[in-house]
């Protein structure tokens, strides 16, 4: 899977003064979305897949993604 992120912030306008504050911005703008949307996914991934098959067949395929 490719992500593309792209801030719409002239880097030239901002004055950073180290590593941290562009850290600070990219966890602001994507890190925290991202990560809220990716358990909202697998949330809803989860029960979906639960309604139809058992809990065994369930955990025989998060194992099976993991590898």
């Amino acid at each position: 899977m490719l992500i593309i992120v792209t801030f719409n912030i002239n880097e030239s306008a901002l004055n950073f003064d180290d590593t941290s504050q562009m850290l600070d911005v990219y966890e602001e703008y994507f890190e925290n979305q991202f990560l809220q949307d990716t358990q909202e996914f697998y949330q809803l991934e989860s029960t979906t897949y639960l309604q139809k098959h058992s809990v065994i067949e369930y955990l025989l395929k998060v194992y099976s993604d993991l590898f």
